[in-house]
């Protein structure tokens, strides 16, 4: 879809399906944002890390070459 980045940017901003479909310059209907935003929503809270964060740590391995590496923080409730 040609304006699903904008959709989630509004929606982002708090944005109806409605309000997104009058800003949109692309003609998009309603029902398409709609389906957008409960894809959004779903992807939104599949994502939920429930409180974890990451720090990353560099690491340099024998040959001199660095990479960084996603370590996940847990923290004591």
């Amino acid at each position: 879809m040609a304006s699903r980045g904008a959709i989630r940017h509004l929606a982002d901003l708090g944005y109806s399906a409605a309000e997104i479909h009058d800003r949109l310059d692309f003609p998009t209907p309603v029902a398409q944002i709609e389906e957008e935003l409960r894809a959004y929503q779903a992807e939104k809270d599949a994502s939920d890390t429930s409180g974890v964060t990451y720090e990353y740590v560099k690491e340099t391995d024998a040959y001199g070459r660095t990479s960084l590496r996603r370590v996940a923080i847990k923290h004591k409730p």
